[in-house]
């Protein structure tokens, strides 16, 4: 008598098989070769759970001695001290790539080139995405976020300019001033990537001024946008700007208001520094231990709001050097300005006895908006010059939206209620 196999006794047998067949074949597709051969600065996005193998390659004839590879920066950018071999091949395996493996990974290899010795270097960033779907379409990047074209800055500041991207596939991008390559970089993308693209060059000349221009392409298309950048020697000749912060010289009880909109896209946190007498131009954001400098937090009179930071009646401890700061994609993006406060900055005049008594905390900050009206066509600086001194001098805000009314209400010197804060900006930036 033949005897036949339970079924009920194969099947599970033949599911687990099918399983492990089915694990080998995921593995498989979500498994990626990427050779280094004469770059440095490579971003690498996969999907998490993947496997990655990285070539340490140098393209001319050459004699390999050894290679190390190592782990430099974990995924907040702070150096991985002590920095450990992870391979000495000429490939660096991961395995089932995790969040913790995210951080910038560095190549050394030595070798005989002839009879001399050489050593090179190629080192990549790492970072993981959730994005599982494939994209649909032909998709070219796109940018982030909509851009200020003209980029006021301040002789021996940082040049900041940021450029971010989203992107389906691999990318190359990068910098230009006046037609000239700056920077060049490549992504390579699995799935999806939101990259900063910033370019930054620090202490800025004269001679920095000049249109820039970020250029960003995959096999589907390529976006290009340009800044204007002019650099003055002169704060107060300076164009007010919201994308980055602005040096603010003000009197003790004004208002201070630095903005950071350069860096408030993709739902990303940005944090204000007090740096104290620290100048920003004497360290470096990929090192430095901000938690040795105080964090502004919403509190008492500082209020943090929509990439603004306002502090209420400053004082002379708030004077110093501020910080805006993104945890960024490669790196943290910071921007910086500095805050002095004199308290002799308004001087008392005879027309106007004991002004520090009579001058409220809105014309205070009216005042600070004075060095922006060399910005404004020549009707905006007769009607913003007109709601200053109105304001200063205690009469009330005038109706500016005809003449007949100007000549009325500067005539007019009876004491009335004044025009808020947000009126007088509103007329500023109509």
């Amino acid at each position: 008598m033949i005897d036949h196999p339970n079924p009920l006794k194969i099947l599970p047998v033949a599911i687990f098989v099918v399983f492990l067949l089915t694990e080998g074949l995921c593995r498989k597709s979500h498994s990626k070769n990427i050779i280094l051969e004469n770059e440095e600065d490579v971003i690498v996005l996969t999907k998490k759970g993947s496997n990655l193998k990285v070539k340490c390659h140098y393209s001319e004839d050459y004699v390999p001695d050894d290679y190390e590879w190592k782990k430099i920066k974990d995924n907040r950018h702070f150096a991985v001290l002590p920095t450990e071999i992870l391979s000495t091949s000429q490939w660096l395996d991961l395995v089932n790539v995790r969040f913790d493996d995210e951080g910038q990974y560095s190549c050394i290899m030595n070798g005989f080139k002839g009879n001399e010795t050489f050593s090179k270097k190629r080192d990549f960033v790492l970072k993981t995405t959730n994005y599982t779907r494939e994209p649909h379409g032909k998709i070219k990047p796109k940018f982030q976020k909509v851009f200020t074209e003209d980029v006021p800055l301040f002789v021996n500041r940082t040049l900041h300019l940021n450029c971010p991207f989203t992107s389906t596939s691999d990318t190359e991008f990068s910098w230009f001033k006046n037609d000239e390559l700056l920077i060049e970089k490549k992504a390579i993308i699995e799935g999806y990537g939101a990259i900063d693209n910033e370019y930054s060059s620090k202490p800025a000349r004269l001679s920095d001024a000049g249109n820039y221009t970020c250029v960003v392409k995959n096999k589907y298309g390529s976006i290009q946008y340009q800044f204007a950048v002019a650099v003055y020697d002169n704060e107060n000749k300076k164009p007010l700007s919201s994308e980055y912060p602005r040096d603010l010289s003000l009197k003790s009880g004004d208002r201070a208001m630095f903005f950071c909109h350069a860096f408030d896209y993709g739902n990303k946190e940005i944090d204000w520094y007090f740096l104290n007498s620290t100048n920003p131009m004497d360290i470096d954001i990929e090192t430095v231990d901000l938690s040795q400098s105080k964090k502004m937090d919403n509190e008492n009179d500082v209020t943090l709001l929509s990439g603004k930071l306002i502090i209420e009646s400053v004082t002379i401890d708030d004077a110093g050097w501020y910080i805006c700061v993104q945890k960024g994609f490669e790196s943290p993006l910071m921007a910086e300005a500095q805050l002095s406060v004199d308290k002799s900055l308004i001087e008392v005049t005879s027309e106007v006895p004991n002004q520090d008594e009579n001058i409220s905390d809105d014309k205070h900050f009216v005042l600070s908006l004075l060095p922006m009206l060399s910005t404004l066509p020549m009707d905006k600086k007769l009607k913003t010059r007109i709601a200053i001194e109105t304001l200063v001098h205690n009469i009330a805000f005038p109706d500016l939206n005809t003449a007949e009314n100007v000549h009325t209400e500067q005539n007019n010197t009876t004491e009335k209620s004044f025009t808020n804060t947000d009126s007088i900006i509103t007329t500023l930036a109509a």
